[in-house]
């Protein structure tokens, strides 16, 4: 586990906050390794990181444990196959690229098969990127970018916040902060939907409305169901 606290001036814009550029980070890693036998290796690895404080206090990451790695090694050193979540390191140089490079560490879920022959290595992987939100975007680049071209150009942004993600919590957080900053207006999925129907009273959209919450709303999904279920399944507001 790693702590960290730092404190910069640049970030209080409030001067009457002595503690507005206090940072706290935490980073925890728990690993276990085993070898049931000679030539099977077993590793699991979980992951979290929090951080508070700085300009945005209410921005407080999710200090939940997550899977880092996974899997199964099956082989000698110098020829193996590894199955399931595993970072992907090869030292200085890079998988592709048209120039050497520190490797950045990713996680994937895949297929990595390893040989080795004196100066001879290859290679091969059949992996997928895991992503930290899948099938979202990237809060830092597809929808910074846009937010800030639309608002230097006089239009009002609204971001929903949770159909986006980004590489991590705190990336996710870093560019909803600059977006906001800028004078984007945060707000939920489920808060744009409501504020859509606006008037339970309408009708026409009630049932979508509802539908649509009652599967992806979450606590306020249950809500309309234990509503539903004490008062009928006809009941409805207006």
């Amino acid at each position: 586990m790693r702590e960290r606290v730092t404190w910069q001036s640049a970030i209080a814009f409030d001067a009457d906050d002595p503690d507005a550029g206090l940072v706290w980070s935490q980073r925890i890693a728990l690993a276990a390794d085993a070898s049931p036998a000679s030539e099977l290796r077993l590793r699991a690895a979980l992951v979290s990181a929090l951080a508070q404080g700085g300009d945005q206090t209410g921005h407080t990451e999710r200090n939940v444990l997550d899977v880092q790695e996974a899997y199964a090694e099956f082989g000698p050193a110098n020829a193996f196959m590894r199955v399931g979540r595993q970072e992907i390191r090869l030292g200085s140089q890079r998988r592709v690229a048209v120039r050497d490079g520190t490797t950045v560490r990713r996680t994937w879920d895949g297929v990595r098969g390893h040989g080795a022959q004196g100066a001879v290595m290859l290679d091969a992987f059949a992996l997928r990127l895991v992503a930290v939100r899948p099938r979202a975007l990237w809060t830092s680049v597809c929808i910074v970018g846009p937010a800030l071209s639309a608002l230097d150009q006089g239009y009002w942004v609204y971001v929903i916040a949770d159909a986006c993600g980004d590489v991590s919590d705190e990336a996710h957080a870093r560019a909803m902060d600059r977006m906001v900053q800028a004078g984007a207006r945060p707000l939920t999925a489920l808060q744009h939907l409501r504020e859509l129907q606006r008037d339970w009273a309408r009708a026409a959209t009630y049932g979508a409305v509802t539908g649509t919450a009652m599967a992806h709303g979450g606590a306020s999904g249950l809500g309309i169901i234990d509503a539903k279920s004490i008062l009928g399944a006809d009941a409805h507001e207006g």
